[in-house]
């Protein structure tokens, strides 16, 4: 035990607790790589439920359910969203996202002549016949090694699930003749000091980043319109006053959806719900860096608050804004 806390004191706690996520995240990643795949199978189905978080960590479950069924060849089997931590009900959010549409129900599925198994962790799964396998969700593949890249094998059918009901009715604030950037700012159930602090981002990165992205347009003569779509009050961004940016706070979060999705650019946070947003994006895609991985594409940002600098690959981005 003394050895222990001499290496925490040496190295310190945040550095050896990040390499021993980043130790255990290859492994899981060597055991999916060297994983049995099926050569044929026969009624043998996966779904997810049991979630009872926001919006967006179950659709994120959802889709990393659905790429893990294509690339095991097995069926994925629908389960509408069940409890959700949000002021709208599931069958609202069922409706809005359609990601039944064009899939096995699980109420189709006679489940009386099928094994039901509930899976702690997806590397458990036997892929035996005549079996249901229910999971809560399929993270721990999706987010080992490069598999977040795979994404891109089944993002059109997320896209046309999501535009199969009508947005109509959505507010647009989408500007023809302008470049929309739309920033998430995760805020509401996360603060600085919070239960959720490591989620926390500084007015003051968005502020750099938002500044070099201005530069770069302003050199490519390109007119934009930045919308930022948060929770809270307009004072509680006052480091950003210098900025010309159209403010949505605490707005419907089926409109703030949309509108990501139809943005330009999308400037991510630590959240699911930018993150499930914009893999339904055509936008260039500036990710903040958190447990779910970029795809291939998209261009991550690295933030030193103590010096406050930003990494962005701008030579990348200039290239991606010009067309």
């Amino acid at each position: 035990m003394n050895r222990i806390r001499q290496i925490f004191w040496l190295v310190g706690g945040d550095i050896l607790i990040g390499f021993i996520r980043q130790l255990k995240g290859g492994v899981v990643g060597l055991c999916y790589k060297f994983k049995d795949r099926p050569e044929k199978t026969q009624r043998c189905y996966i779904t997810c439920t049991g979630k009872t978080d926001g919006i967006g960590a179950q659709v994120q479950a959802v889709f990393s359910t659905i790429l893990f069924a294509q690339e095991f060849s097995m069926t994925y089997a629908h389960t509408p969203f069940g409890e959700i931590w949000s002021d709208h009900s599931s069958r609202e959010w069922d409706d809005f996202f359609n990601l039944g549409k064009d899939e096995l129900s699980v109420n189709d599925i006679d489940v009386e002549s099928l094994t039901v198994v509930h899976i702690s962790h997806p590397l458990l799964i036997k892929f035996r016949d005549n079996t249901l396998y229910v999971v809560e969700h399929c993270h721990s593949f999706v987010d080992s090694g490069n598999n977040a890249r795979l994404y891109s094998t089944v993002s059109d059918k997320f896209v046309k699930k999501y535009q199969s009901s009508p947005k109509d009715k959505y507010e647009s604030y989408y500007e023809n003749g302008k470049l929309n950037i739309a920033i998430h700012v995760r805020r509401g159930d996360v603060s600085r000091e919070g239960v959720h602090g490591e989620r926390y981002t500084e007015n003051s990165y968005y502020k750099m980043l938002l500044g070099n992205i201005q530069h770069l347009l302003d050199d490519l003569k390109i007119d934009s319109s930045i919308h930022l779509y948060s929770q809270g009050s307009i004072e509680d961004f006052s480091e950003l006053e210098e900025l010309p940016i159209h403010y949505h706070l605490d707005e419907c979060v089926f409109t703030t959806f949309n509108n990501l999705v139809a943005s330009d650019v999308i400037v991510t946070s630590k959240s699911t719900y930018s993150y499930s947003a914009a893999l339904l994006s055509e936008a260039v895609i500036i990710y903040e860096p958190f447990w779910h991985k970029p795809l291939a594409d998209w261009l991550p940002v690295s933030w030193d608050g103590d010096n406050k600098m930003i990494t962005l690959d701008e030579t990348e981005l200039k290239g991606r804004l010009q067309t």
